[in-house]
């Protein structure tokens, strides 16, 4: 007969095929007593109680592996586990709760878990047990006791009751080291005190002394921890506010508010200040008693230095605002008496022609006449200057000869260049007619002629005066003192210069308002220079206007003239 129990699984299910296969035949023929019936069949019987036997030793084999890795994560789970008769006797506990109790686990089976550790008060115990065994759920309670070579620790338990038959028979408890998870918090918050370099982040004592000091605390403040830690915070305030009391009154404000926030300068270790935005907070035990004072900093000295900037430019703008405003209505107030003694001294030279005796009264009167007239075109140039900035400089479009009102202008002028020991030339050049303002032009060019003059040191100045595509362009040239390149574009700011005020005079703004007034138009105006060679203007304007201001009278809206210049 085969030995079945050295054969294979695999083996033993082929052999069982087989004989079951050969029984048919057999069956058919043979009688139920028949001796080789039985045999046969006894065959298929050890065949299967083998196979059973092969199964169930399997089975027991992964169960004895199964409860081995159950006992593994049992016995070294990051937390003990103990099971507590219902007289709180130790019944069985695993190894991490064993080392936590600091006693072998043979030692503590059967023992009282209260006789175990030295426990100064057993009753949070008791009643942990008599509430878990009331209430018939899961509760937690948080036990103080001393474990041998570690000392006090804090162990919360969680138990949960189990019955049978409805009767109490123990309580399945979970142990964790609530003394090792502060350390392991209080270890990360130090990482995280160490890693904010933007924040000074203090604790100070009941005393308000430095405990602790981050390396954001350092960067900011200018002190190491080792010079700092154990000294009074009042060192970082102004010695006003610790005359003051204010280093005090912030701490008995934050325990009496549960929060003080405020911001003020506060003061470096080089004596040097910054603002800051200060936070302090009370930190309180488990019981509530307050044990001193968290102390978080934040430097916002750019952002107060912007926001005073912020403030100085509103202030600025508001003063400009009101100063146009003024200049406006001064304008507006001063025009008209003046017009009326322009035209009263007017009358008198009329009325003083062709009299001998009042020739020196005669002179006289031209001379406060050309005053007068000064003044007007003083009054004149600030009542251009309200009207750009209000954005409300108006054109009256008409079609008119460019060449025409240069040579009028230069016939205005030619007894002033005389005079500073220069002279005009204006080159010929055909009529350049153009949809143009003629008042607005001929102040233009009045502008760039004088100032050409004013600068010119006695010497010839060139006009000329071309068509370029679709524009006119008309040049003034002097032989002068030049500009500087840098002064270029700041010459065409309002009340701004190239020169001393003292040696030349004005006010700034004929530039400006002649840079606005050919912008208005849809041109511009250009300066080449070189100091102690000369310069020349460009002033370029489109023959006809632009598409969106065909109109023959249109208000112009001009430009931002610092952005421009910039």
């Amino acid at each position: 007969m085969p030995k079945y129990h050295v054969l294979s699984k695999n083996e033993l299910a082929k052999e069982l095929r087989r004989i079951r296969g050969a029984s048919s035949p057999l069956m058919s023929d043979a009688k139920q007593e028949d001796p080789q019936l039985l045999l046969h069949e006894l065959q298929v019987h050890r065949i299967e109680v083998e196979m059973q036997n092969r199964q169930l030793s399997e089975t027991q084999e992964l169960l004895e592996e199964s409860r081995s890795r159950y006992a593994d994560l049992y016995d070294f789970a990051p937390v003990g586990y103990c099971t507590l008769n219902e007289k709180g006797c130790i019944q069985e506990i695993n190894l991490t709760g064993a080392s936590l109790l600091g006693v072998e686990r043979g030692h503590l089976i059967g023992k009282l878990f209260t006789t175990v550790v030295s426990m100064p008060n057993i009753t949070p115990f008791w009643d942990h047990l008599k509430r878990c065994s009331a209430e018939q759920a899961r509760v937690a309670t948080d036990l103080n006791f001393s474990v041998r070579n570690r000392g006090p620790v804090t162990v919360q338990l969680v138990s949960t009751p189990f019955f049978k038959d409805g009767k109490l028979v123990g309580y399945r408890t979970v142990l964790t080291d609530e003394s090792q998870q502060v350390r392991a918090s209080e270890q990360r918050l130090h990482l995280l005190m160490e890693s904010v370099k933007d924040y000074a982040i203090v604790m100070l004592d009941l005393d308000g002394k430095v405990a602790s000091w981050n390396a954001g605390a350092e960067r900011i403040k200018g002190y190491s921890a080792d010079e700092i830690i154990g000294q009074n915070h009042s060192r970082f305030y102004l010695e006003e506010d610790v005359r003051a009391g204010k280093p005090e009154l912030e701490l008995r404000a934050a325990a009496a508010d549960g929060r003080y926030e405020t911001e003020r300068w506060t003061v470096r270790k080089d004596g040097s200040r910054f603002w800051g935005d200060v936070i302090v907070t009370p930190v309180t035990d488990a019981t509530g008693v307050l044990r001193g004072f968290g102390k978080v900093t934040r430097d916002l000295t750019e952002r107060k230095r912007a926001e005073e900037q912020r403030f100085n430019l509103i202030r600025a703008q508001d003063a400009v605002r009101h100063r146009d405003e003024f200049l406006s209505i001064a304008s507006h107030e001063l025009r008209t008496p003046l017009t009326t003694v322009q035209l009263q001294l007017e009358s008198v030279t009329n009325a003083l022609s062709g009299d001998a005796k009042g020739v020196k009264l005669n002179q006289k009167v031209q001379k406060a006449l050309r005053q007068t007239r000064r003044l007007a075109d003083l009054v004149e140039r600030l009542l251009d200057l309200s009207r750009i900035e209000a954005k409300r400089l108006s054109l009256s479009r008409e079609e008119v000869d460019l060449c025409e009102i240069m040579q009028e202008v230069i016939e205005d002028f030619r007894a002033q260049a005389e005079n500073a020991g220069g002279r005009l030339i204006l080159h010929p050049s055909a009529p350049i007619r153009g949809s143009w303002d003629r008042f607005r032009v001929e102040q233009i060019l009045t502008n760039l002629l004088s100032n050409a003059i004013k600068y010119g040191a006695g010497q010839p100045i060139e006009v000329t005066m071309s068509v370029e595509g679709k524009s006119a362009r008309l040049a003034i040239r002097d032989k002068g003192i030049g500009i500087s390149p840098d002064e270029i574009e700041r010459i065409f700011l309002r009340f701004e210069r190239g020169v001393s005020l003292r040696q030349y005079g004005g006010l700034g703004l004929g530039l400006y308002i002649s840079r606005n007034l050919a912008e208005a138009h849809g041109g511009c105006i250009r300066v080449t220079s070189t100091p102690n060679v000369g310069s020349t203007f460009t002033l370029e304007l489109p023959l006809s206007p632009p598409q969106d201001s065909r109109t023959s009278s249109n208000e112009v809206t001009t430009g931002d003239p610092s952005a421009r210049a910039g």
